[in-house]
């Protein structure tokens, strides 16, 4: 019987390795606006990300506190806005800028600079992360979160590339919140998005970005 035992535990080890882990692009969220003079170079700058790494995630995030210099940006929401508020009390600066850019919610920088850009990337490359599994299933997608980790999941939907015409990288449309775990715990999705999503594990208040995935 141990033997029987043992070749079944031996036998589940070699699926579970023949099945590896969907690798987690690092997020990097530009907040950006189209009354902004600087903005333009950051999203040549992020197209330039986008094309050489298939490992960076990209979501644009337009705010509206410029739209008193031009137009109003049409791409602008409250959620964007609300979302960079809560980074600028996170990291402690003296208010919200454009272009800025977060990179797995634990640094940022000035989205125009290609040199500054590189640098906060290959920084949270080394920072170590929770193991979050988003996997896709039969019926959807599951985020598994291991036990201790409290975290928020999100649902962001955006504009892929080719269902726009701006210069932007995948400007985001919307965001839902599916759940706020305490110590661990699972979220399956089985909704489909009209153009691009992907599904954000972080830390509650915008903390460290724990899992990220596209998945449409």
């Amino acid at each position: 019987m141990p033997d029987m035992r043992n070749a079944l535990i031996l036998l589940f080890s070699t699926l579970m390795l023949a099945v590896p882990a969907m690798a987690q692009p690092v997020l990097v969220e530009l907040f950006s606006s189209h009354n902004c003079p600087a903005c333009p170079q950051a999203h040549r700058t992020m197209a330039q990300v986008d094309h050489e790494r298939d490992d960076v995630l990209i979501l644009t995030w337009s705010v509206d506190y410029w739209d008193y210099l031009g137009e109003p940006d049409p791409m602008a929401m409250d959620i964007s806005t609300q979302r960079q508020e809560a980074y600028v009390e996170r990291f402690n600066l003296r208010g919200p800028y454009t272009p800025q850019t977060v990179y797995n919610g634990a640094a940022q920088c000035q989205g125009n600079k290609p040199s500054d850009v590189a640098l906060r990337l290959s920084e949270v490359e080394e920072t170590p992360i929770p193991g979050i599994a988003i996997r896709e299933t039969e019926f959807g997608w599951t985020v598994d979160v291991p036990p201790g980790v409290d975290c928020e999941v999100h649902l962001i939907r955006f504009r892929a590339m080719g269902d726009h015409v701006t210069d932007m990288v995948n400007p985001v449309t919307g965001m839902d919140t599916l759940a706020h775990l305490q110590r661990g715990g699972a979220v399956s999705l089985s909704q489909s998005c009209e153009s691009g999503c992907a599904l954000l594990v972080q830390a509650p208040d915008h903390g460290v970005v724990y899992g990220v995935q596209r998945i449409q």
